[in-house]
């Protein structure tokens, strides 16, 4: 009986171990207000409505959970203070057991750097520049939509904006210079998440990063957005 027991025990066990669940983030600190993708995996499709995401501290820090088109889940982080940020995503199981992984993302900055309480970032002096930044193949009719009911609203407050493949070429055959800017700043090709808005400023006749921001599925998100960075 205490060998039927034990074996019973361990069956449990065995049943009640949870899947490996693993978070990769940057691996090098990030810089104030720039948007960073933390990649999860080991979740299943159907457990992502019941996740949920910890962050720690909490404090001027943006955390949008996403997809990408594969299905792979990715948390984009970004926090607007010098520090160290613990992120941590939790799969509630049957009954009480609990699935989590952690991840901890630097972000660059020292302790003589001053604390910024302001308002969420807008371009540097000059004219706002907004690009729908997507891929042809994988773009939904409805995401479509969103984006040319945009452009016109952008048209009429009379905005700089581009709607572009994200391997959109000039006549002489690189990125257009006025995109390249953006291009650059981006993760991989195979690790973006699309659509996309980039946001920047102009001056001179010349482009400058200032975010990038996954594209709302609603004209009126979308919108709200472009409003954050002073549209």
């Amino acid at each position: 009986m205490k060998f039927a027991f034990s074996l019973l025990v361990g069956l449990l066990l065995a049943q009640a171990a949870p899947a490996e669940i693993e978070m990769t983030g940057p691996v090098e600190p990030v810089e104030p207000r720039e948007s960073a993708q933390v990649f999860v995996d080991g979740v299943e499709i159907d457990e992502l409505p019941l996740a949920y995401v910890n962050v720690y501290p909490r404090e001027q820090v943006t955390i949008i959970p996403a997809r990408m088109w594969s299905g792979r889940p990715f948390i984009l982080f970004t926090a607007r203070k010098p520090g160290k940020y613990l992120l941590e995503v939790v799969v509630p199981k049957d009954g009480p057991a609990l699935e989590h992984a952690e991840v901890i993302v630097e972000v660059k900055g020292g302790e003589d750097d001053e604390e910024d309480d302001s308002d969420p970032p807008v371009p540097p002096p000059g004219e706002l520049a907004v690009i729908v930044l997507y891929e042809s193949e994988t773009r939904t009719p409805a995401q479509f939509q969103v984006a040319e009911k945009l452009t016109q609203e952008l048209t009429k407050r009379k905005l700089w904006w581009r709607n572009v493949d994200q391997d959109f070429k000039s006549e002489s055959g690189p990125s257009p210079s006025w995109l390249t800017p953006y291009l650059s700043r981006l993760p991989a090709r195979a690790e973006r998440a699309l659509p996309m808005l980039l946001f920047g400023s102009i001056r001179d006749g010349g482009h400058s990063f200032v975010a990038a921001e996954p594209m709302p599925d609603t004209v009126d998100g979308a919108v709200k957005l472009v409003q954050k960075y002073g549209g």
